[in-house]
């Protein structure tokens, strides 16, 4: 739903954003620790370009402790927290990404986010 109301006409966004949060929200209270309920719901604001809630952060953030080795929770939280401007803590978060002892995409975009090679 999230894509639709991004790919579709501008007067309609909102409330289908709106929409799209309102299932996720519902999806997460039958099932908190749903990752994949908890990742559309964060990027339902990062790819909308719209403030992300403190909630939609922390669950993202309990993805990536309930699933240490999975890069791309991380990146996303991490892409996120530069982009708010708190890229320290960014750094501290992405650390098993940058110095993993596997080269994956999330390790070079993570590399790419700090300006790194």
């Amino acid at each position: 739903m999230t894509g639709q109301a991004l790919a579709g006409p501008a007067e309609g966004r909102r409330a289908t954003l709106a929409a799209a949060r309102g299932a996720l929200e519902r999806a997460l209270e039958l099932d908190p620790y749903d990752p994949v309920a908890a990742i559309a719901y964060f990027q339902s604001f990062t790819r909308a370009g719209e403030p992300t809630p403190e909630t939609a952060m922390v669950l993202v953030a309990k993805v990536a402790a309930m699933v240490p080795a999975a890069p791309w929770p991380r990146l996303l939280l991490g892409e996120e927290l530069v982009r708010q401007g708190k890229p320290d803590l960014a750094r501290r978060l992405l650390q098993p990404v940058l110095y993993g002892a596997y080269d994956s995409p999330e390790k070079k975009a993570a590399q790419a986010l700090f300006g790194a090679s």
